[in-house]
């Protein structure tokens, strides 16, 4: 039990002499968001009664939509996200839209 101690400890005290750069040699992609499919809706509620709905919706070529609605004292907000992929899957933005208006959170340019 001893020697596995001793090589456990070796192992992690030489692993922090080793550069983050020589860790990953090529570049790693994030998973393409491409072949699954997926819908759902959850409710929030307040005194057994449902004051927000929030609705997504994930497609096969990956793009992701999400609705929210709220509705309590007689006031509403409702808001949207749209995540628009490329053909291989990978992410090109991001689309926020509130009641104030429409707000892009990212763009994707190229593979960054």
């Amino acid at each position: 039990m001893k020697s596995i101690m001793a090589i456990y400890i070796i192992v992690i005290f030489i692993s922090f002499f080793i550069p983050a750069s020589q860790l990953h040699s090529e570049e790693v992609l994030p998973f393409p968001l491409t072949g699954f499919e997926d819908t759902g809706s959850f409710k929030l509620y307040i005194n057994d009664s449902p004051i927000a709905t929030i609705s997504y919706e994930l497609d096969k070529q990956g793009n992701f939509k999400r609705d929210f609605n709220l509705a309590m004292a007689g006031q509403k907000i409702n808001g949207k996200m749209v995540v628009q992929t490329d053909k291989n899957g990978y992410w090109n933005d991001i689309l926020v839209t509130t009641s104030r208006g429409d707000t892009m959170i990212a763009k994707r340019k190229g593979d960054k």
